[in-house]
């Protein structure tokens, strides 16, 4: 009879097992994966565009008082030619010069109000021997001078500026010749100007 009693209460205690079991599973305390999705992707139907007025956003202006950037006077420069300018000389060291000559030396006086700045550029040309006519010697280097200043001479200043001939110009022959260069100057506030200037030497054998 005890035995019976114990049976029948170890199975309602697995009928309760059992109850519980069935609930928590109906209750769907465990998680589901979702269906999935077999239509095709180009048969799908596009979302519809979102057609709702966006208001745009506005800026608080900035009312801070605006420092104005300085500015610059213009300036106009004008660049010219004069034939010479007035209280500047150049002269050669030596009057004559043998026709192997290597170099010369000249020599630069400014008693203008101006000063002046030179580049490397200078040429040279042989009087005829008939007649004022002078002819341009041929460059035998025919590279050009660099665009650059090299020099200065300021006003109430002297100063000695040195020319390769034969580097350029090889052996010269016989006879009367000047050497031109350019310097530049600043004629006025607005106005920028250059001069051609000239020193004039011999060439002789018996040098």
């Amino acid at each position: 009879m005890r035995r019976l009693v114990i049976l029948i209460a170890f199975s309602a205690l697995l009928l309760i097992s059992a109850s519980l079991l069935l609930s928590a599973c109906n209750t769907n305390s465990i998680p589901q994966m979702p269906p999935l999705d077999t239509t095709d992707d180009a048969t799908k139907t596009p979302a519809a565009p979102d057609n709702t007025l966006q208001t745009p956003a506005t800026d608080t202006p900035d009312t801070t008082p605006q420092t104005p950037a300085p500015t610059t006077p213009e300036v106009l420069l004008y660049l010219f030619g004069l034939p010479e300018l007035p209280g500047f000389t150049m002269k050669t060291e030596f009057e004559i010069y043998p026709t192997n000559v290597d170099e010369i030396v000249t020599l630069w006086k400014n008693e203008s109000p101006y000063d002046v700045t030179n580049g490397e550029f200078f040429v040279l040309v042989k009087k005829e021997k008939e007649g004022d006519m002078w002819i341009l010697v041929e460059d035998i280097l025919g590279t050009p001078f660099p665009s650059i200043v090299t020099g200065s001479c300021y006003s109430g200043t002297e100063r000695e500026k040195t020319y390769s001939l034969s580097r350029r110009y090889g052996i010269l022959n016989t006879g009367d010749y000047r050497v031109y260069t350019r310097i530049y100057t600043n004629y006025d506030e607005k106005t920028r100007c250059y001069a051609a200037i000239y020193a004039e030497f011999s060439i002789s054998e018996n040098a």
